[in-house]
């Protein structure tokens, strides 16, 4: 079986442990990471060190040519992309012997676009996945060579929803490895276009609670979906805006004319919030310009049973 090197495109942690595995196997050519992901280029430096495998700075204008460079240069026979956020032209990713492949942290085509952790999350999905497929000139559109699933959780933050499907892209990186090493075409399929949806970045407005329409298990989500990226997801009370980190439905409960966002207890690390549909929500961390701490400290700042979350 022939060995082949990978040139892997990335921009965020996700990309971490299968390059770890390429490392491992002696497989990694280099690695390009745009030049304004400080923290990314840090860490996969560090990951690199001692081993001799480039990192290669590019930028939105010079992306195209640097690539193209890269890839004649490393004599690379596959290109892998773990979240990076420029588009590939057709001259570019056809030009891999092997093929230019996307690792999309969502199954695809249901979960298209920028941040499927994220919209994942929020839609409660009892399964998340990562979808292995071949770069085109559409977005996230190219055929599936590989889509697995995991089960979620419930307590799943995007950080640790984001590390378990990184975990799983890095097995979907072996196997295509395996795949490519085995010198025969790898198999694909178009996707289906009657389950398509494309999310687009989340809005200012997606990250914020409202204590009037949305349910326990909503908030929770949405709680859950903003933690570490947004630290947290946006709410309001005395006038000062709070970022709500860690949260747990603890409804139902009998009680009349209590509107929604209302303390209804605070302890030394909680506080209890009412949501609609008469349930609560205790809450566990929060973040605020002072800094993160349990949610019980707001107390120090007047919030107490009575006091009322409001929407922005």
């Amino acid at each position: 079986m022939n060995q082949v090197k990978v040139l892997l495109l990335c921009s965020t942690r996700f990309a971490l442990p299968a390059m770890r595995n390429l490392v491992y196997s002696r497989q990694l050519a280099a690695v390009v990471i745009p030049s304004s992901f400080e923290e990314t280029t840090e860490e996969v430096q560090q990951l690199l060190a001692g081993t001799g495998i480039p990192v290669i700075p590019v930028n939105k204008k010079n992306n195209e040519a640097e690539l193209k460079k890269a890839i004649k240069k490393y004599d690379t026979g596959m290109v892998f992309m773990l979240t990076y956020p420029y588009r590939i032209s057709k001259a570019v990713y056809e030009l891999p012997q092997k093929g230019f492949y996307n690792f999309h942290p969502g199954p695809l085509p249901e979960y298209r676009g920028s941040d499927p952790v994220f919209q994942q999350i929020k839609n409660r999905e009892k399964y998340a996945g990562v979808t292995v497929h071949h770069t085109d000139e559409g977005m996230d559109t190219g055929p599936v060579v590989i889509k697995e699933m995991l089960r979620t959780d419930a307590a799943d933050t995007y950080g640790i929803l984001n590390n378990k499907l990184a975990e799983l892209a890095a097995k979907l990186s072996g196997i295509l490895m395996k795949m490519a090493a085995l010198d025969i075409p790898i198999p694909s399929k178009p996707q289906e276009g009657l389950n398509a949806r494309y999310f687009k970045k989340q809005t200012s407005k997606e990250i914020v609670i409202d204590w009037e329409t949305m349910d326990a298990d909503s908030i929770v989500a949405l709680i859950h979906a903003c933690n570490p990226w947004n630290k947290g997801a946006v709410t309001s009370v005395n006038n000062k805006i709070i970022r709500l980190l860690d949260a747990e439905k603890t409804g139902p409960i009998s009680r009349e004319k209590i509107l929604p966002g209302t303390v209804t207890a605070v302890d030394a690390e909680s506080l209890t919030v009412a949501a609609i549909n008469d349930e609560n929500i205790r809450i566990g961390y929060i973040y605020i310009d002072e800094g993160f701490m349990k949610a019980g400290k707001l107390s120090n700042l007047g919030v107490h049973p009575g006091s009322r979350f409001m929407s922005l």
